[in-house]
This record gives C-alpha cells, structure tokens and sequence, in this order.
C-alpha cells in the first residue's frame, strides 16, 4: 500500500500470478518469517495495525491486502501482489512458520551475548570458537542448532589445549546455523553460516 514503516518486505521470486511457488520456496519462506517473528517478537498467525494503510492487517500480509486502504497516503489500488496462487497460501505459511521453534528456546536478549572469537565464518568443514574466560566456567553444554531452532549436534566438542574449542560441521548442509553454548553463568549464542 505505499507505506512499508513499521513492516519487513519479503520478495518471493517468481510468477505466482501463473505458477504455483515451489515446495522449497515455501519452507525457506516459512523459516524466515519465523526467524522474523522470534527477533521481533511478531506472531506469524496475529494481526496488527498498520498505520500506512490505516487498517488492521494480518501480520503475513500480501501487498495486495492494502488494496482496501481508504487511507490518503495509500497508493496501488489494484496491485494482484503477490499473485493468487501465492496469495492463496499465505495463511499456510504463516500457520508454518508458527510451528517452528524459535532458536530452541533461547530469547532474542540471550543471542545478543557474543564476546567470543569464532572463525571461520562462513564455515566449510571446522568452526574453532576461542573460549577465552569462558574456560574459567563450568561448560554445561553445546548445541548446533539450525535455522528452524532444531538441534542438529550436540557436544562434547574437540577442545584444544589453547581453549579451542573444534565444532566439525563437515556434514552439515549449507544454511545458517546457532551454536549455544550454556556455562554455569550464562548462555552464548553464535551465528555462523554453514558452505
């Protein structure tokens, strides 16, 4: 509807107007509303208000949805965004993304704890993490987590002489992966991404 404030702008990639979006494109859409959802706390199957269009949208929301505006400054009126065969599986989508889980169980305050050297990344085989005072804590435990929150290793983990710690991520498939790492004192939360 013209006014995007407030909102985050997904673009899908294709003629949903005459095709049906592929399987794929839907699950990597789903992960990142989800992924969008639990950074800013928006529930994919709410509603709210957005002040561009004056209305109260659904918080995943085609362009097309804003046609309704009687709102002043609301311009594309009769805009078919983002094509009927996607339009008609936006509620899926957001039921999906719902399902997932968000970063497996760690809030969005926790992730913003990274004083950690890790490298490198992007990764291809090994992630080495420095531990640095973190060796002085109790180390409870480690996970991997991928995109959807799911745990997809969990330590021990190699760990150097040098407070290195080695992750193999060898056989893991590309995306974008958490490493959380839970001491006695706190949680650690890395975002790396996987080639």
């Amino acid at each position: 509807s013209c006014m995007n404030g407030e909102t985050v702008g997904i673009c899908l990639l294709g003629n949903f107007g005459s095709f049906n979006p592929s399987d794929t494109a839907l699950a990597s859409l789903s992960q990142l509303i989800a992924w969008i959802g639990c950074k800013y706390n928006i529930a994919p199957q709410g509603s709210s208000w957005h002040a561009g269009s004056q209305m109260v949208l659904d918080n995943v929301a085609g362009h097309r949805h804003g046609n309704a505006s009687t709102s002043p400054s609301s311009c594309a009126k009769g805009t078919v965004c983002p094509g009927d065969s996607l339009f008609a599986k936006l509620g899926v989508v957001a039921d999906s993304a719902a399902a997932l889980l968000c970063m497996g169980d760690v809030s969005v305050d926790e992730t913003k704890i990274v004083n950690l050297n890790f490298y490198p990344n992007p990764v291809v085989k090994a992630l080495s993490i420095e531990l640095g005072n973190t060796v002085s804590q109790e180390i409870i435990s480690i996970h991997v987590l991928n995109s959807n929150g799911q745990i997809v290793l969990s330590g021990p983990f190699k760990r150097e002489e040098n407070a290195i710690l080695k992750i193999n991520m060898e056989h893991l498939v590309s995306g974008l992966y958490f490493i959380k790492i839970q001491s006695s004192e706190e949680v650690k939360m890395l975002r790396v991404l996987k080639q």
